[in-house]
């Protein structure tokens, strides 16, 4: 349902592959990743991979295997039709168990409808040992309290966001689910 958000850029699955945004979004993440845990031979599972740009990415830095899940239709068909295996189901629906040593997501987990389910199958799909990686806006972030700004509004409140986390209840849900070892770092 994101994407077809008529006030949203139109963006065919293969023209957000190729994006400057896309690909220096995914140049960062990649980097993000390989800063935080092994990847090389390892398999990895994107929550919210769209058009397979990350994937790729994880490919050209050693892993093993990128996986992805996104329930967009063309996104998923697109990634796919690039040699990427792409569920599109959820990952609640999915019923991974211990098969992935590390799971990533990046501005995914604000648009789901149980956060508290997909923790907890993020977890379930982990390997013992394993590593989850994420990004989501930051509800105390300065430039809400100091701005009124649209453009900061649009990211933060925006209509399909079902769910805001801070720092601390970002931590509450993992803790909740599971995790242990957790570090939590705040962008801009």
């Amino acid at each position: 349902e994101y994407r077809k958000i008529p006030t949203l850029p139109v963006m065919s699955a293969e023209e957000h592959f190729h994006h400057k945004v896309t690909q220096n979004d995914s140049d960062n993440r990649v980097q993000f990743i390989s800063n935080n845990m092994d990847i090389e031979d390892k398999r990895i599972l994107e929550v919210g991979s769209a058009s397979g740009r990350l994937l790729q990415k994880l490919s050209e830095y050693g892993c093993k295997e990128a996986v992805g899940i996104d329930l967009g239709a063309k996104y998923s068909d697109y990634a796919r039709q690039q040699g990427f295996k792409v569920f599109s189901e959820s990952i609640e629906e999915l019923d991974l168990r211990e098969e992935f040593d590390g799971v990533v997501s990046f501005h995914t987990l604000e648009h789901v409808y149980n956060p508290m389910m997909v923790f907890r199958a993020i977890y379930a799909a982990l390997r013992p040992g394993g590593c989850f990686l994420g990004e989501v806006p930051n509800q105390l972030d300065w430039r809400i309290q100091i701005f009124d700004n649209e453009i900061v509004k649009r990211l933060h409140y925006h209509p399909n966001h079902y769910y805001y986390y801070s720092p601390t209840i970002l931590k509450d849900y993992l803790e909740t689910c599971g995790f242990g070892h957790i570090r939590l770092e705040t962008v801009e």
